[in-house]
């Protein structure tokens, strides 16, 4: 807990304020304490600079919060050492009431924030850290790809991304499909992997600008197509500024191929027959 803030009063001959600003800086010295002594919660256990947790967003009024948990590494005593628990893991409760470990819950004082606003779950390190005001807070910085796994759920109409040069200048549009994605997120229940969706959200398609289109015979025509609902893709994501986030995908095109009719020459009966090619 942080030290207490005084409102009006004195201790002696100092004022409320000079009283607040002793409590400030000592506040701003706790992180050092923690990492050279034990704390309140867990007797004999240190808090490290970087603490590696598992962390999950809080729900309601507390959905920018995240609850957390030290990560804890099975002993020799286990049938499997040196492996994580997790939170499915059977048992997870038995080795939690022998362990020492900290953790924080979104509803209450020891709730963590996330640098990154778009982290849901997951593994992450945990910083403790103070706020402008002195306030102390615990940080997240996770630990995942920028390259996540998406369902789309429909396709929207096509649309474009200005290209520039570097430093200005020229610059080119590149068409591109936009769809409605939702995320597919890795859960396990009683041992048994499933993916649950999330989102949605607006994933790009760079494959309609990329018309590396094959050789195709004279009449056949190639309409570019975008992915089918339900198809599940790799996508990554993009931070420019104070730009939302930017998902998309790349790769070679797509074509529907219609069919033409040529004709040709028959030698030995000199005539012309038709055919389709396609």
């Amino acid at each position: 807990m942080d030290l207490p803030r005084f409102h009006s009063g004195n201790l002696g001959p100092l004022g409320f304020e000079q009283v607040n600003e002793m409590m400030r800086r000592l506040d701003a010295v706790l992180p050092i304490i923690e990492r050279q002594s034990s704390t309140v919660d867990s007797p004999g256990y240190a808090m490290s600079a970087l603490l590696p947790v598992y962390a999950r967003r809080g729900d309601g009024e507390n959905a920018d919060r995240y609850s957390w948990k030290a990560i804890i590494i099975r002993g020799d005593d286990t049938a499997d050492p040196d492996s994580i628990v997790l939170e499915d893991d059977p048992d997870r409760e038995e080795i939690e009431a022998g362990a020492t470990f900290r953790e924080g819950q979104a509803d209450g004082d020891s709730y963590a924030i996330s640098i990154d606003s778009r982290f849901d779950e997951g593994f992450a390190f945990l910083i403790p850290y103070r706020r402008q005001d002195g306030v102390r807070s615990f940080l997240l910085l996770p630990i995942h790809s920028n390259r996540n796994i998406a369902i789309i759920d429909s396709v929207g109409e096509s649309d474009a991304i200005e290209i520039r040069a570097a430093g200005g200048g020229s610059f080119l549009n590149a068409p591109l499909y936009v769809y409605q994605a939702s995320e597919l997120v890795f859960g396990s229940d009683q041992g048994e992997v499933y993916l649950e969706k999330r989102g949605p959200f607006a994933l790009h398609d760079f494959s309609l600008h990329n018309l590396n289109a094959p050789a195709v015979p004279e009449g056949t025509q190639l309409i570019p197509r975008p992915l089918d609902a339900n198809t599940v893709v790799e996508y990554s994501t993009a931070i420019a500024g104070d730009a939302a986030p930017f998902h998309y995908i790349t790769g070679l095109p797509r074509f529907d191929v219609v069919c033409g009719e040529v004709q040709f020459a028959d030698e030995e009966r000199g005539i012309l027959s038709r055919a389709t090619t396609g």
